[in-house]
């Protein structure tokens, strides 16, 4: 978008071509600067500010009706009215080391001023996946600037966040970069997510949030097997679970009347064992309930003495 300039004559260097606009101003490269010498308009090497004779790619007028151009396009858009607070992105395509640098002009009213930056990662996804229900982290970057690495951030209530790891960045790119994270903790309810980039510089930008829910309830019992040891009179109740856990229990009788309950602990091997002694019950048929805080387990036993 050209910078408008003043119409005169100015001492300095004289520009390959000139742009001439109908209200007496003009440009040389599509920018005059105060030391650069103009023709007026109607003189000699007189270039019509049109579309045919435009020298860049792109560029605003007041009859354009798109906002944006391709390869195909006619090289003009139309201005855009921005709000203050807001974010706006700057896409410039067909750009390359060396080339003519792009002038955007901002018409501010009451004072208006804005603070441009690039950004330092183009990030292109983030997402969360359950998997044995925990939190698999994965993100892609199209490009990064100056970073330095990204924290993993966590939430319960999407307020107060955690870091649980660091990823290291790739400092410099313009070609997909593929990340991944895996939460050591199992997923119990649902949880939040963000990401933390920090620059070699020390300034950060925070990635959107994503939450994770667990499909289902998280079975801290598993492989329940009741063994009635005749020759030591023992009925031995095994199964596997959470390491270093405890669970409640219950023994009922046909009828539903508690007889026994208790705690069985589960050890470092994720083993839980409870032995007990047939001399505790008349013959009969039992159950045994196992409450693990998230599913309640039933399994049958018999006594026959």
């Amino acid at each position: 978008v050209p910078t408008p300039c003043l119409s005169g004559s100015f001492e300095g260097e004289v520009e390959d071509y000139l742009i001439f606009i109908n209200n007496g101003t003009h440009c040389s490269n599509g920018v005059k600067d105060a030391d650069e010498t103009g023709v007026d308009c109607g003189g000699a090497n007189c270039v019509p500010c049109s579309a045919n004779y435009w020298p860049t790619n792109t560029g605003m007028n007041n009859v354009a009706t798109d906002f944006s151009e391709d390869v195909y396009g006619d090289s003009w858009v139309a201005g855009i009215p921005v709000n203050a607070g807001e974010s706006y992105f700057l896409l410039i395509n067909n750009w390359s080391p060396g080339a003519n640098g792009f002038d955007i002009v901002w018409n501010f009213t009451e004072g208006g001023a804005m603070d441009c930056s690039i950004l330092p990662v183009e990030l292109l996804n983030f997402e969360a996946k359950l998997v044995n229900n925990y939190a698999e982290l994965h993100w892609e970057t199209l490009s990064e600037i100056n970073n330095d690495y990204f924290t993993v951030m966590k939430s319960t209530d999407a307020i107060i966040y955690k870091s649980i790891g660091v990823v290291d960045g790739a400092g410099n790119s313009n070609s997909l970069k593929i990340y991944s994270f895996k939460d050591e903790e199992p997923i119990t309810q649902t949880t939040y997510y963000r990401l933390k980039q920090t620059d070699f510089d020390g300034n950060y930008n925070y990635s959107e949030v994503i939450a994770l829910s667990p499909q289902k309830p998280l079975q801290h019992i598993q492989n329940i097997n009741i063994y009635n040891d005749i020759n030591e009179g023992s009925i031995i109740v095994s199964f596997t679970g959470l390491p270093n856990t405890k669970i409640n229990y219950l023994i009922v009788d046909a009828v539903g009347k508690s007889i026994k309950h208790g705690q069985i602990v589960i050890n470092e091997n994720a083993l839980g064992k409870l032995k007990l002694s047939t001399n505790e019950f008349s013959n009969g048929v039992y159950n045994i309930v196992v409450d693990d805080g998230y599913n309640t387990f039933k399994e049958k036993f018999v006594i026959v003495k």
